[in-house]
């Protein structure tokens, strides 16, 4: 049985899956249409790689009218140019393109787990962009940053016809990765350090140090937080319903310690050779 088309080009070219070569692994899709190109961008995957988004963005295009006919653009942003990443070791996570009223192009993008959204600019859709700067309130707090803020990831955005721009980001609730995140940023930093100066007893140390850490603390809070679901649903939360769930996140916790463990030692593996 013949695979079904899924898009067709205005020249009655038809496009199939997979559209992009099978080495290349561009989840979180977000095409966009500017002048007679389609231009698809999104996070970065790579073959064999312990986890994912390992790589920096890249972009592909084809003319709107044949859709068969895609076209590697190359890397247009990576991780290191981000002033607060520059050793790279941080993951970008799923961005979006927008043309704004200059005629430029903004990506917005966020890495993972910062909770923050990172803007760069490039005259083409698909040059080399350069990083601008943070969304941020009009006193200049990043969005993310100030009290009541959503959890920024994953952004999307919309130009709109009366040329407001409208920004959309993921989850909000940061519970999940304030629980996790900092354990993972450290058995990441230790992890690269130790990678490299080429102490490979030195890694196994670190990871092993925050095992222990992240053990002891998250078996605590877990059994705190199952105890005491009841009076948090009802008091904090303001509904009594909620206790279940808080009882399943107490019990989880250590489970998502390890594998914050286990994706900060993996991403040090990635970025530190």
């Amino acid at each position: 049985m013949s695979r079904p088309d899924v898009a067709s080009g205005q020249g009655g070219h038809p496009g199939a899956n997979p559209f992009l070569p099978e080495w290349e692994y561009v989840p979180d899709g977000e095409p966009h249409v500017f002048g007679d190109r389609v231009y698809l961008y999104g996070s970065h995957d790579r073959f064999g790689a312990p986890i994912f988004c390992v790589g920096d963005y890249v972009c592909w295009s084809a003319p709107v009218d044949d859709l068969t006919a895609w076209r590697e653009e190359g890397v247009i942003y990576r991780r290191g140019q981000d002033p607060a990443n520059r050793l790279g070791l941080r993951l970008l996570f799923a961005p979006d393109v927008a043309r704004g009223a200059d005629g430029r192009y903004y990506l917005f993008y966020a890495f993972d787990f910062m909770g923050t959204i990172g803007v760069a600019v490039c005259d083409t859709p698909a040059g080399r962009y350069e990083y601008l700067g943070r969304v941020h309130d009009p006193d200049g707090t990043p969005y993310g940053r100030r009290a009541g803020d959503g959890f920024a990831f994953d952004p999307a955005v919309l130009m709109d016809d009366d040329g407001r721009v409208w920004l959309y980001s993921g989850f909000r609730t940061p519970m999940p990765a304030l629980a996790t995140g900092g354990i993972r940023t450290a058995a990441m930093y230790l992890a690269a350090e130790e990678f490299g100066h080429r102490r490979l007893g030195g890694v196994k140390a670190a990871v092993a140090t925050c095992l222990r850490s992240a053990l002891l603390v998250s078996g605590l809070a877990g059994a705190a937080l199952f105890l005491l679901a009841q009076p948090l649903a009802t008091g904090w939360l303001h509904d009594g319903r909620a206790a279940l769930s808080l009882r399943a996140m107490g019990l989880l916790l250590p489970f998502s310690c390890l594998c914050g463990i286990m994706t900060g030692y993996y991403t040090a593996c990635s970025r530190i050779r």
